[in-house]
């Protein structure tokens, strides 16, 4: 396996919110790929909360593209250029009043490796509590909740997180704090 040669890149789009190259790409002696398209992203940050009963902290909004209500964990896009780790607990005051006394970086799995750039990075942060009003911007409509974990895990299975990519991070935070159990097939299975 090699990597991919990208032998051209032009803008599609560019502005504050998407930008999108086509490139022209060889996979392989000879093989060409035009267009292969990109969607460069800032890194995303997001925050597997727990309060001091160790209940998860969600969020809900409305998502235009899907035209869902959903829940998701707290968390956006990093700033350019603003560490990682600042970006989580700005997200998190920002969408809830929340503040975290203990963050740990978990993972950041690729958002989309097949069409986009960044990663989704995950921060467990514990003894969340509210100290202040959301500091939401006008486009914004968010309500948050302290959930028990089975109850979020039941929201999950009802289809009612809207975002995949929190699902997904919702089940290594819980491995990460050996909350997940693992559960080993029969041998007849193997």
């Amino acid at each position: 396996m090699e990597r991919w040669k990208k032998l051209a890149s032009r803008d599609i789009v560019r502005d504050q919110f998407v930008h999108l190259r086509a490139d022209r790409c060889e996979v392989s002696p000879g093989h060409v790929i035009e267009p292969y398209y990109v969607l460069e992203q800032p890194e995303y940050v997001h925050v597997f909360a727990l309060d001091e009963h160790e209940r998860v902290l969600l969020i809900r909004q409305y998502r235009y593209a899907a035209d869902v209500f959903g829940f998701e964990l707290p968390g956006g896009c990093a700033d350019r250029a603003e560490d990682l780790l600042t970006a989580a607990q700005r997200e998190l005051l920002e969408e809830t009043g929340c503040v975290a006394e203990n963050w740990r970086h978990v993972v950041a799995p690729c958002a989309n490796s097949a069409r986009q750039n960044n990663r989704v990075h995950c921060f467990v942060a514990n003894r969340t509590r509210v100290v202040q009003p959301q500091k939401l911007d006008p486009t914004e409509t968010i309500s948050f909740e302290f959930v028990p974990i089975p109850q979020m895990l039941e929201l999950v299975r009802r289809g009612e997180m809207s975002q995949s990519m929190h699902i997904a991070l919702i089940y290594l935070a819980l491995e990460h704090l050996n909350r997940l159990a693992l559960v080993t097939p029969p041998e007849s299975l193997l």
